[in-house]
């Protein structure tokens, strides 16, 4: 798979994209939402001594292409169609 190819809400987190876009399967919902345990604390800073990921913030931390090989194959399908069907988010 290339990187063109994980490109699907390589902005939002998992979480995001399950209740945010139209259209999500109730299986895809369910598996977006198990990703949401697996999620890296942010980087600490000054700033943001919890590390935390906020709404909007975009980050490397737990966004759809870092969980992408986690989906199955019917997932990541459904999550390009969305993408392809999207308004700018």
């Amino acid at each position: 798979m290339t990187e063109q190819e994980r490109e699907p809400f390589w902005h939002m987190r998992p979480d995001e994209v399950a209740e945010c876009i139209d259209g999500v399967s109730t299986g895809l919902y369910r598996a977006l939402w198990d990703l949401v345990g697996s999620y890296k604390e942010g980087v600490k800073t000054e700033d943001n001594p919890r590390g935390i990921d906020y709404p909007g913030e975009v980050s490397d931390h737990n966004k759809v292409p870092q969980f992408w090989d986690r989906l199955s194959g019917e997932h990541q399908a459904e999550l390009r169609v969305l993408w392809n069907k999207r308004e700018e988010y």
